[in-house]
């Protein structure tokens, strides 16, 4: 996202590979949210979809997966220059 370290960790983020949770600072989020709506262009979605506040239904028959792109988060470890990646599939 091309931002300074400290917006990731300035009011906290969370990350818990075990569940579907994934809490971002607000300016980590809406930048968040800005590119993947700019990856997933071809299909416009309503504001209150990106918020998770509104649902879309797709047409019986359709895979959606493939409008939205894979997102990875790259982690530090706790050994100096050291990181992970979680890869988060659209499904």
């Amino acid at each position: 996202l091309k931002m300074d370290c400290k917006e990731y960790n300035y009011d906290k983020s969370i990350v818990d590979s075990g569940t579907t949770n994934l809490r971002l600072p607000k300016k980590v989020f809406e930048a968040a949210v800005k590119s993947i709506k700019a990856a997933s262009s071809t299909e416009k979605f309503p504001d209150g979809f990106w918020l998770g506040e509104q649902l879309v239904c797709w047409q019986a028959g359709t895979t959606p997966w493939n409008i939205f792109p894979v997102i990875s988060l790259y982690l530090m470890g706790e050994v100096t220059n050291q990181s992970f990646r979680i890869t988060i599939l659209p499904q």
